[in-house]
């Protein structure tokens, strides 16, 4: 065999391992797989509500209102699209990129670690790191080459790739009318209104440094292998990694921290892009690779492969909080009780709202259509979504209304509108709920 064919057979081993490792560990870990019956999650649920309204016609912020970006709606549909009814799917589509993303922070890492067995964990990188990445390989051609024109060009494809990413949606909302409020939607209220909602006026370098804290109180193995990575990117030798990467991992770090932690608003899953920098935690191994001279068997690297991504699994079931819900079945949760009362109704084409909620599956679940574009709550513009759905409810423009309290005292009663079903339930919560289901008088 050439050394061609040896090094695509390796990169399919090493992909097909990473495949299977990301399709078992999510197994276990994403309430998309077939281990759960239904998934509560509201950042899918939202997501997936305009990925279907895309796929139905819709156009993404004009006709539904969300901040995210458009290709994760086209994501979310497609993978609804691939395992009809379900979530799974997008579990699909999940165990695909983590998997893609293992394998090249497997091929990163092999630059430094020959030989190196691909059972690591990273992923998909934020933009910050690609603008630092573009700075940093246009800074080494300049000292190459000692020219103005190589650094220029790189930096030239660099956007000139992201302008032709970028083509095709300005195309889709320039085609439907919708280019001023996509770009309003998806870049000034993410870069604008992020900082100024949802969270206390702090100081960017003060909300930085209490969002790290936090997340050390909360994952303090993680904290610990990112700190692991650190200290051996900037302790590994400049022979094998110059001064100019080194600088390079660092500044994107930063950037991707000042760009997540700076705001007022924090959620614990922020810290992910974090992770495409623990393969890094590796680096210690190559100073033991001159000093253990073992001669493994063949049997030994899968054996290894193997027990790692047990290990893994594991570690997952008892610690990613989803695995309580395994084997929950369908029937017993709020959604599947929702979309029985509905399909019982009788309501031909039913319309629903979800009342100063975020979206958790009761569209999807049900089949009924979101009565407004304002359909979810969302963590910004609540001062235009709240009073909104206030005025749906005054209208009665929607055939179903849900809510979702602390307290049955504190459900609501709406003028013109039935309770048809009432029950609590701690499905995919950390505690109990009430949840209502308010049908409008004579709805047919």
């Amino acid at each position: 065999m050439g050394k061609r064919e040896a090094f695509c057979a390796e990169n399919l081993r090493a992909l097909a391992i990473l495949l299977f490792a990301s399709a078992a560990v999510l197994m276990v870990c994403s309430m998309n797989s077939w281990l759960y019956s239904f998934n509560p999650c509201t950042d899918v649920n939202i997501i997936s509500t305009v990925g279907r309204g895309m796929f139905d016609g819709l156009v993404p912020y004009r006709d539904l209102v969300e901040q995210k970006g458009p290709l994760l709606f086209a994501l979310f549909g497609l993978g609804e699209m691939l395992v009809p009814g379900t979530y799974h799917g997008i579990y699909v589509l999940e165990a695909l990129f983590v998997a893609g993303a293992l394998f090249f922070g497997w091929k990163t890492i092999r630059l430094y670690l020959p030989g190196l067995s691909p059972i690591l964990w990273t992923k998909f990188n934020l933009l910050g790191f690609h603008f630092v990445w573009m700075a940093a390989v246009a800074i080494d051609a300049l000292v190459k080459e000692k020219k103005l024109w190589p650094p220029v060009k790189m930096c030239l494809i660099f956007l000139g790739g992201m302008a032709i990413a970028t083509l095709p949606w300005l195309i889709y909302f320039g085609a439907n009318g919708a280019l001023g409020i996509f770009i309003q939607s998806y870049l000034t209220d993410n870069i604008f209104r992020y900082a100024l909602e949802g969270g206390e006026r702090y100081s960017a370098l003060y909300n930085i440094a209490r969002w790290v804290y936090a997340l050390t109180l909360q994952n303090p193995l993680y904290m610990a292998l990112l700190a692991v990575a650190g200290v051996s990117v900037l302790a590994f030798p400049r022979a094998r990694m110059a001064v100019r990467e080194k600088a390079m991992l660092v500044a994107a770090a930063l950037m991707m921290a000042a760009l997540m932690f700076s705001r007022g608003y924090y959620m614990a899953y922020y810290s992910v892009f974090l992770a495409s920098y623990l393969p890094f935690a590796l680096l210690p191994l190559a100073a033991l690779r001159g000093r253990i001279r073992i001669r493994w068997p063949r049997w030994a690297m899968p054996a290894a492969a193997a027990a790692v991504i047990a290990a893994s699994v594991g570690f997952g079931y008892e610690n990613c909080g989803e695995s309580q819900w395994i084997g929950v079945p369908y029937d017993s949760t709020p959604q599947a009780q929702v979309a029985e009362a509905v399909e019982n109704s009788g309501v031909e084409d039913p319309t629903m709202l979800n009342y100063h909620l975020m979206d958790s599956g009761f569209y999807f679940a049900s089949g009924a259509e979101p009565a407004d574009r304002w359909f979810t709550v969302l963590n910004i513009r609540q001062d235009e979504c709240l009073p909104r759905m206030d005025e749906l409810v005054d209208e009665r423009a929607m055939d179903f209304i849900v809510t979702i309290v602390g307290d049955p005292e504190q459900a609501p009663e709406f003028e013109g509108y039935d309770v048809v079903l009432s029950f609590s339930s701690d499905f995919g919560l950390e505690k109990q709920a009430y949840y209502t289901l308010y049908q409008r008088e004579g709805a047919v």
